[in-house]
């Protein structure tokens, strides 16, 4: 897809690591029906959670995308880990989501809890050096407290 016809949030990494973990739960083959389902409708949950989330303005209803994104994330590397011990996903393939949504994780705790502007001694999530780095700043490319406010109002 050219760059031009895509909307600016498939642009950030919040959207291409979900879309990445959806992938492979996908061709990971989990060789068991009702487990490989429920790890596809899992990690499809995350990426659309993520799809719905980061193009909005409003702080509460972006929590509440990125905390559903959140929980279906945890459902996927659960059903995922069971798989392994089970014996129906390669190990490698399994290594591969853990990592991603290790990474994941932290950039959605970030774009949930974003800090509030001039919050002393903190920088902006996701910030270099900044408190759960890889969160906000890495998924949108600005700071976290200055789009949007903890506390829901818009300026």
């Amino acid at each position: 897809m050219r760059d031009e016809t895509r909307f600016p949030f498939q642009r950030l990494d919040a959207y291409k690591i979900a879309r990445e973990i959806a992938q492979r739960v996908h061709h990971a083959g989990i060789r068991d029906p009702e487990l490989n389902d429920q790890a596809g409708r899992a990690s499809k949950s995350v990426f659309l959670n993520v799809c719905e989330g980061l193009p909005d303005d409003r702080v509460r209803v972006r929590a509440r995308f990125f905390t559903d994104a959140d929980n279906s994330l945890h459902e996927t590397v659960g059903a995922v880990d069971l798989a392994v011990g089970l014996g129906l996903i390669a190990a490698d393939d399994a290594s591969e989501i853990f990592a991603l949504s290790a990474r994941l994780r932290r950039i959605l705790r970030g774009l949930r809890n974003p800090r509030p502007p001039g919050e002393a001694g903190t920088r902006a999530v996701g910030a270099p050096g900044g408190a759960g780095s890889g969160g906000e700043a890495e998924a949108t490319g600005e700071r976290a407290s200055s789009r949007y406010p903890v506390d829901g109002s818009t300026g």
